[in-house]
Formats: C-alpha cells, sequence, structure tokens
C-alpha cells in the first residue's frame, strides 16, 4: 500500500533535510523509519543526525546556492528545515526552484525568519502587539525597550535596555548578529513570558504547546 512505512514507493523518496543535529534527530529518525532515501546537510562533520542519513553533505544550512546544487543532483522530492530557522526560506525557495512540493511559499517562508517583516505584517493584519520600529542607529532607540537582531533564532542579539547607557552594547550585539545591519526595537511590556508553539493550515490556527518561560531572575 502507497504510504506504508518502508513502502517501494517511500524508498524511492529522496528527502533533503538541512540540519544533522539535535534539533533533527527526531525528524530524520521518523524518515528513516518510514524508509525514505535522506540526504542530510550540516556543516559540522560529526553532527549526530548524520548516522541516520543515507548520505551526508558538509555544507552549511545557509549555503543556499550550494544547497540549491546538491538538490539539483541528487534529484531530491523535497526539502525541509526541521528545528531550525533561517534555513526554512532556504528550503520553500529550492523546491519553489525546482518544482518541488513545500508547505510554505517563499514569501511566506521569509515572513517566518525575519521579526521586522512578521511585525509590519501584524500591523497590516490589525493584530495587536507592542510598539516596534525597525532602525538602523543607536539614536532611535528609546528606554526601556528590547533591542534585537531581526533575523536571528531564538534569544540572538537580543538584549533588555533599561538605562539609557546600556543602549550602546545592546546595539552593537544586534547589529552583530544581525544579517542586514538593521535591527528591531520593541515596546517593552512588563508580564510574564510565554511561548506558544503551534502552527496554521487551511485558515485555522492549531496550539500545540503552550509554557511558561522561566528566566535567571
Amino acid at each position: 500500500m502507497a504510504g506504508d512505512p518502508g513502502s517501494s514507493t517511500d524508498r524511492d523518496k529522496r528527502l533533503l533535510v538541512l540540519g544533522a543535529g539535535p534539533a533533527q534527530l527526531g525528524l530524520l529518525e521518523a524518515a528513516r523509519a518510514r524508509g525514505l532515501h535522506v540526504i542530510a546537510v550540516d556543516r559540522d562533520p560529526s553532527a549526530p543526525g548524520f548516522a541516520l542519513a543515507d548520505r551526508r553533505a558538509i555544507i552549511s544550512t545557509e549555503d543556499e546556492r550550494g544547497i540549491e546544487r546538491l538538490a539539483r543532483a541528487e534529484r531530491i522530492d523535497g526539502v525541509i528545515a526541521p528545528g531550525i530557522d533561517w534555513p526554512v526560506g532556504i528550503a520553500a525557495r529550492v523546491a519553489s526552484k525546482l518544482g518541488i512540493r513545500h508547505p510554505l511559499e517563499p514569501a511566506t517562508a521569509g515572513l517566518a525568519v525575519h521579526k521586522g517583516r512578521q511585525r509590519e505584517r501584524l500591523d497590516e493584519a490589525g493584530v495587536p502587539q507592542p510598539r516596534w520600529r525597525l532602525v538602523s542607529d543607536a539614536e532611535d532607540v528609546e528606554v526601556p525597550c528590547v533591542v534585537k537582531a531581526p533575523d536571528r533564532q531564538g534569544q540572538r542579539g537580543l538584549s533588555l535596555v533599561t538605562e539609557p547607557e546600556a543602549v550602546a552594547g545592546a546595539v552593537e550585539a544586534a547589529l552583530e548578529a544581525s544579517r542586514n545591519g538593521s535591527f528591531v526595537v520593541e515596546e517593552l511590556v512588563d508580564g510574564p513570558e510565554v511561548t506558544v508553539n503551534a502552527f496554521s493550515a487551511g485558515g485555522r490556527f492549531f496550539p500545540l504547546t503552550v509554557t511558561d518561560r522561566l528566566t535567571a531572575e
């Protein structure tokens, strides 16, 4: 039966996975169990996920040209970037160029990995959110605020700024992490931090987990 784990149909499918680190192990294990032919990409030769792949490529997950060349050479049927941020957009663009089905359009994937564009789209949709600006100069920063790189995963390049003398260091950290020489300044909203993991499909919102974020304070 087509689609059964280990079926000949699945074994014929070639999946390119961007990343072979700890965050990708779950998907790599699932792909292996399903019998897919997996090509894993990671810049770390000792990445643990390579043990679960049929082929490995020592390429940075952010090397878009290199990944596209590999995808064409391997004649892949699918490409995915699990548990990782910026390569989500790369996977969507490569899939689009190769005419491969992908759950995200390149434009949507681009929104997912850029905090400034996310804020713009939320404004357009009328979604309540903290006041924010995408800027490139420390003189545009008023405290208290949150300063962050717009296009980095997690909290890289992020600072909570409560004193004027801390602005320069926060901006320097954000610009050092930023890919495009800009940073986001957001209104500081006091209250508990809550993380929501969810996805949307067909116009419906599906929450998966809602958790409190514990801080060092």
